[in-house]
Formats: C-alpha cells, sequence, structure tokens
C-alpha cells in the first residue's frame, strides 16, 4: 500500500467516525417535534382563495398533528380549544375569512423527557394576516407547548401562550 493509499484510508475513516458520532449524537426526537412544528406552520399559511375542498383538507391534517383532548390558548386573553374537532372547526371558520397568512417559525427550543413518550418546547411564531375585507394583522408571539407522543407520532397535547410581555 502507498503512502498516499494510506492517508485516503486514515481521512475515510476518521470522517466515517465523525459522520457516525454527529448521527449518534442526534436527538431524533427532537428533530421529528421541530418538524411537526413547521409541518403545523405550513399547514396555516395561505397565499389566496381556495377551494373548499382543500381547506376541509387542511383543517382534517391541523387536527391530525393535536392529541383528542389537546387545548390551545390561541391568543393572549381568549379563551381556549379543547379538543382536536374544535381545533379542526375553528381553524376551518378563521381560514374562511382571511385572504392570506404568513407565519414564521423561531427560537424552537424542544426538551424531550427521558422516557421519550412527553416533551416540551417552546417557539416564537410570527404570523401576518390579510382579512377579505383587506384589513391586516402582525403579531409576534411566544408559545408554551406540550407533545405526546402516541403511536409513535409526535402530537400536540396543549399550546399556551407564554406571557413575557
Amino acid at each position: 500500500m502507498t503512502p498516499n493509499q494510506k492517508i485516503v484510508l486514515v481521512l475515510a475513516a476518521l470522517v466515517s467516525v465523525f459522520v457516525g458520532s454527529i448521527f449518534w449524537n442526534m436527538d431524533w426526537d427532537a428533530r421529528a417535534i421541530d418538524k411537526r412544528m413547521h409541518e403545523l406552520a405550513e399547514l396555516v399559511e395561505k397565499s389566496g382563495a381556495e377551494s373548499t375542498f382543500e381547506g376541509l383538507g387542511r383543517s382534517r391534517r391541523v387536527a391530525n398533528l393535536f392529541t383528542d383532548s389537546c387545548e390551545i390558548e390561541y391568543l393572549p386573553q381568549r379563551s381556549s380549544l379543547t379538543g382536536a374537532d374544535a381545533i379542526s372547526g375553528a381553524f376551518l371558520s378563521v381560514r374562511n375569512a382571511i385572504e392570506t397568512a404568513s407565519v414564521r417559525l423561531s427560537r424552537h427550543t424542544i426538551t424531550v423527557d427521558a422516557d421519550a413518550e412527553r416533551a416540551e418546547s417552546t417557539v416564537q411564531a410570527s404570523a401576518k394576516v390579510a382579512t377579505s375585507g383587506g384589513d391586516e394583522w402582525r403579531d409576534t408571539l411566544q408559545y408554551r407547548i406540550f407533545w405526546q407522543k402516541q403511536e409513535g407520532e409526535w402530537l400536540i397535547r396543549q399550546i399556551w401562550i407564554k406571557d413575557d410581555r
């Protein structure tokens, strides 16, 4: 074996160990939770008129991200929604009243319990909404989210506004 081949072999081994350690140390549950959070944000976004079937489909997909007995405080000092069906109905009702909606997530921190069945995260969500009547609304809120793993899927159990103002 030539010296160049030995160097290439040693470098390949070091790269393999480095890549392996990244995958070994990766928190797969936290990654799955972050992916679910971004999926929810994508479902909330709206770029213009949509069919009734598209709205219904999005509504059902949003409800599927929550546990059956979930609770949501959607705006500061507003009543909470309880249950996936209530969330689905409220989502569809609000979606029909708006023309466009955009959401940007940042500062998403995730802590998974040792048993990997529950988790808690906080996220900053910035939203911009335009109604069919031409009104615009913008806000940035911090949310505290409690997650529950059911049948291998991370679902939202509770969302509360983190009141730091």
